[in-house]
């Protein structure tokens, strides 16, 4: 079993979800690091994906291939996802791999994994695109546990994250959650409590175990 932090952050202007590649099974691919500077670039890039493929199956012109192991509700989801949103040029690639992982992590495939983006520029701003992602297992939840909280017990934290021991393994479920616990510290007059997921992995099994590490701050008075 492997174990690494996930972190959220905002990354490119989305809540995406950021993992430690290298625990995941196989070779990794590194999106490229972004090259905005402090100042906030234009979004005017424009991108159109010709094909998603997943290894499995290919998405193109709407229509999925026959055996594809991802739902043609999800490859259309992840297309649309990448189209409806105009890109800045100092970071387009980066943000569409994050985009497509954060998607295709939502419906349980953890360890999505996508190549260097193939691109083709029909336009002053436009591109067309094309994807190819590796979803790898898909993974589902065993337990959730809570370690450093004082506040709140672990069953009222369990109530609070809204997430159940075997289902399919949501980064998006996870994040709200998360967002859940710390507006519920808020409350209390804690607003600067943080909760940072560390998952578990059984590749055998196909599941996660998932501690969430609560870090209470100093109550405002």
């Amino acid at each position: 079993m492997k174990s690494w932090v996930i972190a959220f952050t905002l990354v490119t202007g989305i809540l995406a979800q950021s993992q430690d590649q290298s625990s995941c099974p196989g070779a990794r691919h590194n999106a490229p690091a972004s090259s905005c500077g402090p100042v906030e670039a234009k979004r005017e890039i424009t991108v159109h994906v010709a094909t998603l493929d997943t290894g499995a199956g290919t998405f193109s012109g709407g229509y999925v291939s026959t055996g594809s192991s991802v739902g043609a509700q999800a490859m259309a989801d992840t297309v649309a996802s990448v189209e409806q949103h105009q890109y800045r040029k100092c970071d387009v690639v980066t943000e569409i791999i994050e985009r497509v992982k954060d998607s295709f992590q939502r419906l349980g495939y953890f360890c999505t994994d996508v190549d260097p983006i193939a691109a083709k520029q029909t336009g002053k701003n436009e591109y067309t695109i094309s994807i190819h992602a590796h979803p790898g297992q898909k993974y589902r939840l065993r337990e959730v546990t809570f370690s450093g909280a004082k506040i709140f017990s672990a069953d009222e934290l369990q109530s609070i994250i809204h997430i159940k021991p075997n289902s399919q393994f949501d980064t998006g479920a996870v994040r709200r959650g998360l967002e859940a616990i710390q507006k519920s510290y808020a409350r209390k007059g804690h607003p600067n409590t943080t909760a940072v997921p560390v998952a578990t992995v059984d590749e055998k099994s196909q599941m996660i175990a998932l501690d969430v590490k609560i870090q209470e701050d100093t109550p405002l008075h």
